[in-house]
C-alpha cells in the first residue's frame, strides 16, 4: 500500500507545529525531553523558515529553481545568521555600505529586526536546551518560544519587494564576506 502524495506544509510550519505541541505534551508534569525539543524545533522553524526565504530570493519560487534552492540551502551558517541579526539590530544606518547600496531610502522594517531579535533569543535558547542539562527547563518557556517563533514568522513582511528583508535575507548567505569590506 503506498500513500497518496499530497503537498506537505513546509518544514518549518511543521516545526511550529511540533513546537507547540511538544510544549504542551504532558498535562501535569512536562518531560525535560519534551520542552527541550519544542524549544530546539521553535528555533529550527525560524531557522528553516529564513533559509527557506532566502533561498527564493536568491534562485527564485518556480518548480524549476527548486534544485538551486536546495542547494543554497545547504551554505547557510548558524553562527554567521546569528553575526547578521546582531548587525541588523544595531540599525540601518550602522550596516556595511555595500548592504545600504541595496536601498539607499530604506529604514529598517520593524519586522525584519523583530525577526532578528527572535532569532538571536530562539538560539540562545535553544543552548541552553540542547547543551545545559543543569537547567530545568519550564514549560512556559517552551510554549513562549513556540508563540515567538510563530509571531516573527507571521509577522515577515510579505511584500518580497521590502528593501530591509531583501537585504537581511541576502546578508544570511554572504555576511562574512560583506562585513568584511
Amino acid at each position: 500500500m503506498t500513500a497518496t502524495p499530497t503537498r506537505s506544509r513546509p518544514l518549518y510550519a511543521q516545526l511550529l507545529d511540533q513546537a507547540q505541541l511538544l510544549a504542551t505534551l504532558e498535562p501535569r508534569r512536562p518531560l525535560q525531553a519534551s520542552v527541550r525539543r519544542s524549544i530546539s524545533a521553535s528555533y529550527y522553524a525560524v531557522f528553516h523558515f529564513l533559509v527557506g526565504e532566502a533561498a527564493r530570493l536568491q534562485a527564485g519560487r518556480g518548480r524549476g529553481s527548486a534544485a538551486h534552492r536546495e542547494l543554497l540551502i545547504r551554505c547557510f551558517k548558524h553562527g554567521e545568521m546569528a553575526e547578521v541579526a546582531k548587525a541588523f539590530q544595531r540599525g540601518w544606518s550602522r550596516l556595511p555600505p555595500s548592504v545600504q547600496r541595496l536601498a539607499p531610502d530604506a529604514a529598517l522594517h520593524q519586522d525584519v529586526l523583530g525577526m532578528a531579535d527572535a532569532f538571536l533569543d530562539l538560539q540562545r535558547q535553544r543552548h541552553v536546551a540542547d547543551y545545559d542539562s543543569t537547567t530545568r527547563v519550564l514549560r512556559r518557556s517552551a510554549e513562549a518560544c513556540a508563540k515567538r517563533a510563530a509571531t516573527a514568522i507571521a509577522n515577515w513582511p510579505s511584500d518580497v519587494r521590502e528593501p530591509s528583508a531583501r537585504a537581511y535575507l541576502a546578508c544570511l548567505l554572504c555576511w562574512q564576506r560583506v562585513a568584511a569590506r
